[in-house]
């Protein structure tokens, strides 16, 4: 199984997958196959010219691409070349490129958190054993040296399963996880100001006039407001899009609430004298009656 290019849907939290997939079966049809062409009976790659040999043992709907929750994906589509190879014992090996759009979990999409999308490849016209998928033993999935993800994306992990529990045809289970890239100077600078701005709504409480604390705090409020829009607007894909305007929705309540609990604090030394001086005059009261 080999990766040829991987292109990820942001929108729709889907990523397009286009592989090379490699079989074995064996196919009784050869049998009366041997006589008319014996020249392609051996361990040889058959020509992709060849259409009535491809007709007579590829149909394009032999291998459907199923995610883990059953929801049914379109039909593979094939492009390119394919190679394939028959023996006199009717096995064939088939390798053939085919490209497909896999589900991924949309909160993964949208928050930031790691992707993970899973895919199960089935041979839905034969039963178990007939079919065998040809994983390669030092690794299972290859990609292509030159293929690139999205800038704010990397890929994490992949693995790949020959035996699929719970099916009663033969298929092969692909797992590819991705990781949001927070290194992005976009990102470093949304973290950045974030910070600092909370910093600041804390130096503002050692300000000496009222008046000062306050137009800080509101410069503060506006001039972030007005950053989350602009990165909203000038962030490219979905991916870390939410989590960036969830730091920034927090770090605007953090300061809003930062000027109540002044104004608590405020309110709560104004009061305490009044009422250490309402004490002072009941306790004198109280000595003059005595």
């Amino acid at each position: 199984m080999k990766i040829l290019d991987l292109e990820i849907d942001q929108d729709k939290s889907a990523i397009s997958l286009l592989m090379y997939l490699r079989v074995r079966w064996k196919e009784p049809r050869l049998k009366t196959l041997i006589k008319s062409y014996p020249i392609y009976f051996r361990n040889e790659s058959i020509p992709n010219q060849d259409k009535k040999i491809y007709h007579l043992l590829w149909h394009p709907d032999f291998f459907i691409a199923n995610s883990y929750g059953d929801h049914l994906v379109p039909s593979l589509n094939v492009e390119g070349n394919i190679f394939f190879s028959m023996q006199e014992n009717t096995e064939v090996t088939l390798s053939v490129p085919i490209s497909t759009k896999i589900p991924c979990p949309k909160t993964g999409l949208s928050y930031g958190s790691n992707i993970i999308c899973n895919v199960r490849f089935t041979s839905y016209k034969h039963n178990k054993g007939d079919v065998k998928f040809i994983p390669s033993a030092e690794q299972p999935i290859s990609f292509k040296k030159d293929l690139e993800l999205t800038k704010n994306l990397k890929l994490e992990s992949y693995q790949t399963s020959a035996i699929c529990r719970k099916s009663q045809f033969p298929c092969t289970d692909l797992k590819i996880s991705f990781k949001p890239s927070w290194m992005r100077s976009e990102y470093q600078q949304a973290y950045t100001i974030g910070v600092f701005t909370v910093i600041a709504s804390w130096i503002g409480f050692w300000l000496e006039k009222d008046r000062d604390r306050i137009l800080l705090s509101t410069l503060l409020v506006t001039s972030l407001q007005i950053y989350k829009v602009g990165f909203t607007l000038s962030c490219h894909g979905k991916i870390g899009e939410k989590a960036i305007e969830l730091w920034l929705s927090i770090c605007i309540i953090f300061i809003l609430l930062t000027i109540f609990q002044f104004a608590i604090v405020r309110i709560l030394i104004e009061k305490i004298p009044n009422t250490i001086k309402s004490f002072k005059r009941s306790d004198k009261d109280l000595v003059t009656k005595f």
